[in-house]
């Protein structure tokens, strides 16, 4: 269970709405790389990627890195030397190692900003650290497709069909009441121009 106080939002941005959220979320919480991730993905959120320098500075200038080593979502595969991928397998474009990092030691496959200079190391995923989160975005699906369109096509002359009939039989309706009311003025007229003849 993780405490209020245990997290602290930093790097506010504004989002695509004009809604003020926060782009990374602290947490205080010690916890191992999985159970980080695991605690990120839980809240909703992956554990954080530092894409840019940009991205480096906002946690540089949030001072996080004084509560300790910081968990990131980096994790090299077993299979490759170096870490090429983020958690959310998106490929590694920026990078802040720390001289002689990230090491070729076994076991340490998982990335951490340290305190001392805020570069990256490679450490053990057992161990115990605090961890970055960040917001992950939702993206609907993609709910326009030939289907849909097609649908929304038919749907369309549907309504523009039915909106003709009804004006027709709306006009056409107005046009018979009017020629009824003129035969029978013309009725009407026609009797009293008939004159009886005594």
């Amino acid at each position: 269970m993780v405490a209020s106080s245990d997290i602290i939002l930093i790097a506010f941005v504004c989002s695509f709405n004009g809604v003020l959220s926060a782009k990374y979320i602290f947490f205080e919480q010690k916890a191992t790389w999985y159970e980080a991730k695991s605690i990120c993905q839980n809240h909703g959120h992956m554990l954080a990627k530092v894409d840019s320098a940009d991205d480096q500075q906002l946690i540089n200038d949030s001072q996080i890195w004084k509560k300790g080593n910081i968990w990131i979502g980096l994790q090299r595969m077993r299979s490759e030397e170096n870490f090429t991928i983020w958690v959310d397998s998106s490929p590694l474009q920026y990078d802040n190692w720390a001289e002689g990092f990230p090491g070729h030691d076994p076991g340490f496959n998982c990335g951490r900003v340290i305190p001392e200079d805020n570069t990256w190391e490679s450490a053990e995923c057992s161990t115990q650290e605090t961890f970055l989160c960040q917001r992950t975005v939702y993206h609907p699906p993609n709910i326009v497709t030939m289907e849909t369109k097609i649908k929304g096509l038919l749907l369309g002359a549907f309504l523009v069909g039915g909106m003709v009939v009804f004006l027709c039989l709306l006009l056409q309706m107005t046009c018979c009441r009017i020629r009824a009311l003129d035969r029978i003025k013309q009725n009407l007229n026609n009797e009293t121009d008939k004159t009886p003849i005594i």
